[in-house]
């Protein structure tokens, strides 16, 4: 039965006008039976449609045999909706439903790189960077001269003063990287600033992680496997570790005299951070990450 806006009826199955067309034509196109003699709640109307003689009756009771067919059979009733990617965990204010996924692969997008933003002129900023050393004032980056590009540039490369090159910033946001990556290339120097994905606060639903190219066959099979392994244990440790938080929290914070259900719900959402915290240590450092870097 398709449902209009409280507005538009006046009783049920009624128009705005108070004539059943509206009602009746809204079932044609949704493919269901019409069946009058609805009662004033849902079970009342299904139970007065079933109970109903003639052949409006005979068509809700076949409708109704029919649907329930698939339930009898073991198989669920189809339900529209998105379809859910198997190997996803859909999670809503922080919380992971229960299902367990079923996951076949190891999910590897690929690197995405983009550059955010920059400095507009890093080898000029960097020569008038060195000639404030030895001038009055401070030298804008808009007075190098090209000349003093090609002299000055390359003396103060070579008496090792490097620190007028650090004064220009380039910020990138990466995708699809690894965590590998992250700390043994991108943070292996100091001068850097990052905002990365938090372990901490992100549930990981997925297997996504950086697979080698040059592995194949059976070494592949091996490594993807080690993966979804690994993503299977996280997910069990951290529902193993939940009823432990819980009652830590629950006698930390008295959950038994709490009757706030927004405080419980928020409860809720530091069991499962804390839980995650210590289940992420079992994920490999192939997994990918989000971040900023600067």
């Amino acid at each position: 039965m398709v449902r209009a806006r409280s507005g538009d009826l006046r009783g049920p199955g009624r128009g705005p006008l108070g004539d059943a067309r509206v009602g009746n034509a809204a079932g044609r196109f949704s493919g269901r039976p019409q069946c009058a003699g609805a009662g004033p709640t849902r079970g009342g109307r299904i139970r007065g449609r079933l109970d109903r003689r003639g052949p409006a009756g005979q068509r809700c009771r076949a409708h109704r045999r029919s649907s329930a067919a698939p339930l009898r059979a073991g198989r669920g009733r189809p339900r529209a909706g998105v379809q859910r990617d198997p190997g996803i965990i859909l999670s809503a204010g922080g919380a992971v439903n229960r299902e367990r996924p079923n996951e076949q692969r190891v999910f590897d997008q690929g690197p995405q790189v983009a550059l955010r933003r920059w400095f507009g002129e890093p080898y000029a900023g960097a020569v008038a960077a060195a000639r404030t050393c030895y001038a009055e004032r401070v030298i804008e980056a808009s007075e190098i001269t090209p000349g003093q590009r090609r002299r000055i540039g390359p003396l103060t490369f070579e008496a090792g003063h490097h620190t007028v090159y650090q004064h220009a910033t380039f910020e990138f946001s990466l995708e699809g990287v690894s965590r590998q990556l992250v700390w043994s290339f991108l943070h292996r120097h100091p001068f850097y600033n990052s905002e990365q994905q938090s372990q901490r606060y992100v549930v990981l639903t997925r297997a996504q992680a950086h697979v080698p190219p040059s592995l194949g066959g059976e070494e592949r099979a091996l490594y993807e496997h080690a993966i979804l392994e690994a993503w299977q244990a996280y997910r069990d440790l951290t529902e193993l570790l939940k009823p432990v938080v819980r009652e830590r929290l629950g006698a930390l914070w008295r959950l038994s005299t709490r009757k706030s259900a927004s405080f419980r719900k928020s409860i809720e959402r530091d069991i499962e951070k804390r839980s995650i915290e210590t289940a992420r240590y079992v994920i490999p450092v192939a997994c990918h990450t989000a971040l900023v870097h600067t």
